[in-house]
């Protein structure tokens, strides 16, 4: 999905201490650039870091279209639960297996000889995505807000588009 400018400009405020990290050494120069050289953003690749974190590190874990391409997405919820501190918040996008386009992008894929992309290993329903924090002790605050809808781009539809047969993603916290 990338960074964009809001989703680095509304932390630019914060006066907190701010660590990103990605394994991508061009996302990490994007997140550099729009963070505006801001003192207490700091951005560094990583490997393998949730492992490497100390316990109750963190307050606020944020992953945006990263829980859809981890193999072993229970090893990696068992470390986002560990680094977080005991009110520590979780805040993750997943791929919604209920939204139509979905299913459209499936079914356009084959008709036009192309696969679908393999590497999202985790495309869940939220009853899917609900029982996969439970089982790794996280506690569910909310539903689900989904977003990313073509919909979103028509006027009188919103509720529509953020409805989770529309919305390509949810956001959990």
């Amino acid at each position: 999905d990338g960074i964009r400018d809001s989703s680095v400009t509304g932390v630019q405020t914060c006066a907190l201490p701010i660590y990103g990290m990605d394994s991508s050494v061009a996302m990490i120069h994007e997140a550099t650039t729009f963070s505006g050289g801001r003192h207490n953003i700091q951005f560094s690749v990583c490997g393998d870091v949730m492992r490497q974190s100390e316990r109750s590190a963190y307050d606020v874990v944020v992953c945006s279209s990263v829980i859809e391409f981890i193999p072993d997405v229970d090893s990696f919820l068992r470390a986002v639960r560990h680094s977080l501190s005991s009110r520590g918040v979780f805040v993750f996008s997943f791929a919604n297996r209920s939204s139509i386009w979905r299913w459209y992008s499936k079914m356009r894929a084959k008709e036009i000889g192309r696969r679908v992309s393999v590497l999202q290993k985790n495309i869940w329903t939220w009853r899917e995505c609900r029982e996969r924090l439970l089982k790794n002790e996280f506690e569910v605050i909310e539903e689900p807000t989904y977003f990313d809808s073509p919909l979103e781009r028509v006027s009188n539809v919103g509720a529509v588009a953020r409805s989770r047969f529309a919305g390509i993603l949810g956001l959990v916290v």
